[in-house]
């Protein structure tokens, strides 16, 4: 039977291209549940979904159609909901994993969706996201018929707070000596009453649960490896990343994963005794033979090697190695800069004048300012090296509070490009509200007037 549903409250979960121009679309509604929908043309260069069809934004949806997937007729904004970024950003995706691995298929959930929404705008608030996190997989467990008894033990008997109890899967809440190890009968009736204030209540047996904020550093061993397949097996819930991203995005190329890697964090020495300020870069390589895994990337390893050698501050990367599709660099770029955070995003490769080569035109169709200068310094540096570099079409623009800069391909030419325009990147930020990015003077000299720069530390 054909189903015609219209301004359906939603949020989308994750998305992914399907055919040339359209995306497939996970969304989870207010009174239908999950729902897979077919956004046709939603990847074209002036489609109004392609811009609307974002994560942790509430929308109505308008669908219809039979069957498992049905088509996405329209999608309105409906505003009101904080950006999610940072720490934040990466619990959100940690909840949209959740509902879209343990709910099934066109099964209405009313209240979760309340509380997901709820979430949602906790997290954007909160300093610590745990007992966010613990009161949504409570109530999830809850709404999947599972729900937990933490008041009482297996035989029924009232939990004591001065005393200390086991868990047993399959029984519940045990005396201590029945399982180890144990937890304080205090933080099991606050999780019973939703009160995670104490931070007993958001720690399980004595040690953090396995979130996708410290899933590495209480789970081992952890997978290194990208792509769907890299995961954390020895952890209760898997642990990685979607393909070519460290924080998958409801934009992303390639199969969501239950736990996204958190960024990868880059504690350098500092010259003063100030902790300097923490910078979120990304990196994108954009490559059709790279991302279809023809050959390895070697542009993001190349930018990451530079920044850390360069860069004094603390630095989180989030990673991204996408094919030439317009519509995902350009929806990556906005992610990004608008959502994850990111001071700087530096992208590798699709410079050129070929055909599939769109990466300048993406980055100018999201900028909010273009700065030619970078674009001609970094020829002007390319063509001492090769004459080739007049070919080169690279931009740098601003988006928000964000700088976005077109590199080279390859290894070589990133360094000799970066070496070369570096020292104009931190004060360009310091102009755009980001953080103050120091450099290490030996390799690069950033340059700012007397007036912008921070005083040295005393001894």
């Amino acid at each position: 039977m054909s189903q015609r549903v219209d301004n359906e409250p939603a949020y989308v979960l994750h998305t992914h291209p399907w055919r040339e121009t359209s995306l497939i679309v996970e969304a989870f509604t207010a009174r239908h549940g999950r729902v897979g929908l077919v956004a046709r043309g939603a990847r074209r260069a002036h489609a109004a979904l392609r811009t609307r069809l974002l994560a942790f934004q509430p929308l109505a949806l308008s669908w219809h159609g039979k069957g498992g997937l049905k088509t996405l007729r329209a999608a309105e904004w409906l505003g009101g909901a904080p950006y999610l970024s940072g720490r934040a950003l990466i619990c959100g995706f940690y909840v949209n994993e959740l509902i879209l691995k343990l709910l099934a298929p066109e099964d209405p959930h009313a209240g979760l969706f309340r509380s997901y929404d709820q979430a949602l705008h906790a997290l954007a608030g909160a300093p610590d996201p745990q007992p966010v996190l613990r009161r949504f997989e409570l109530e999830l467990l809850s709404e999947l018929g599972y729900a937990q008894t933490l008041d009482r033990t297996a035989d029924g008997c009232p939990v004591r707070p001065d005393s200390h109890y086991g868990y047993v899967i399959g029984r519940g809440v045990v005396a201590a000596g029945e399982a180890q190890p144990s937890l304080s009968g205090k933080s099991l009736l606050d999780m019973s009453a939703g009160d995670y204030s104490a931070p007993s209540s958001t720690t399980i047996w004595g040690t953090s649960p396995c979130t996708p904020v410290n899933s590495c550093e209480t789970c081992r061993p952890c997978e290194a490896g990208g792509g769907a397949e890299g995961h954390h097996r020895d952890c209760p819930s898997a642990n990685g990343r979607g393909a070519g991203s460290h924080v998958t995005s409801g934009l992303s190329r390639g199969t969501a994963s239950p736990h996204p890697q958190p960024p990868t964090v880059n504690h350098q020495p500092s010259r003063s005794f100030a902790m300097p300020d923490t910078a979120i870069i990304g990196l994108v390589s954009i490559s059709d033979r790279a991302a279809s895994g023809v050959y390895e990337d070697k542009g993001i390893p190349a930018l990451r090697e530079w920044l850390q050698a360069a860069l004094i501050n603390p630095l989180q990367f989030i990673e991204r190695l996408i094919p030439d599709e317009q519509p995902l660099i350009e929806a990556t770029l906005m992610e990004l800069a608008d959502r994850a955070g990111c001071c700087l995003v530096l992208t590798t490769g699709g410079t050129g004048p070929a055909p599939r080569d769109v990466t300048p035109e993406a980055t100018l169709a999201v900028a909010h300012k273009v700065l030619p200068g970078f674009g001609e310094a970094m020829r002007a540096v390319s063509l001492k090296y090769v004459p080739t570099a007049i070919l080169s079409r690279q931009v740098g623009v601003t988006r928000g509070a964000c700088l976005i800069l077109n590199l080279p391909g390859q290894p070589k030419a990133i360094k000799e490009t970066l070496d070369g325009v570096f020292a104009a990147v931190p004060y360009c930020v310091d102009l755009i509200g980001g953080p103050y990015l120091e450099t290490r003077p030996e390799l690069v000299q950033a340059f700012r007037p007397k007036s912008a720069q921070r005083p040295a530390p005393s001894d």
